[in-house]
């Protein structure tokens, strides 16, 4: 089935500013037979053009900031579809001091563990790692240290929970995780 037009289907897109999503939802319906060779090398060719090839890409990333008011929630760091993060940083600034060792903690999860418990736990989710602090601001050298794993990628599929368990925390504290990531596709 080959695809004359998938140029038209991009054609009101630039290449710094063409959806990832929209490349994969065009891509992802060809078959891999030897009529859709030609359509498979442009497919190619708009992947190596818009930077879309594995390494980081240029000019494409960000420093995010997820809230966290309670226990009952969660920092959810997930790209959006056809999109692969690669997290250069994480840091949490806590509104106010903890009264006592405040536990934090990183898990993986997918829509399926989170469907199952909006909180992350090592009984749905793939748990990484956690730390102890009374520190109201933690730094990626803290957490990277024995909190954070050295590569770590997120895609729409698989991405991280960040969760504080305000055990310590006085009424009314807000928990900011800060992530700072770049693209790879």
């Amino acid at each position: 089935m080959s695809d004359p037009n998938i140029y038209q289907q991009l054609n009101t897109f630039t290449l710094s500013n063409v959806p990832a999503e929209d490349i994969m939802n065009i891509t992802d319906k060809t078959h891999l037979q030897f009529q859709n060779e030609f359509d498979l090398e442009r497919y190619n060719l708009i992947n190596q053009a818009s930077n879309r090839t594995g390494q980081i890409m240029p000019n494409q990333g960000s420093v995010q900031k997820y809230i966290q008011t309670t226990n009952d929630e969660q920092a959810v760091v997930r790209p959006p579809k056809g999109e692969v993060w690669e997290i250069m940083g994480i840091s949490v600034n806590n509104s106010e001091a903890p009264s006592g060792s405040q536990s934090y903690y990183f898990y993986y999860s997918t829509d399926a563990t989170i469907a199952t418990n909006p909180v992350p736990g090592a009984n749905n989710d793939m748990f990484v790692s956690s730390i102890n602090s009374a520190s109201t601001n933690l730094a990626w050298e803290t957490l990277s240290e024995d909190f954070v794993p050295r590569a770590v990628i997120a895609t729409n599929e698989v991405f991280p929970r960040l969760y504080n368990s305000f055990g310590t925390m006085p009424v009314g504290a807000v928990c900011n995780w800060i992530v700072a990531y770049v693209r790879r596709y």
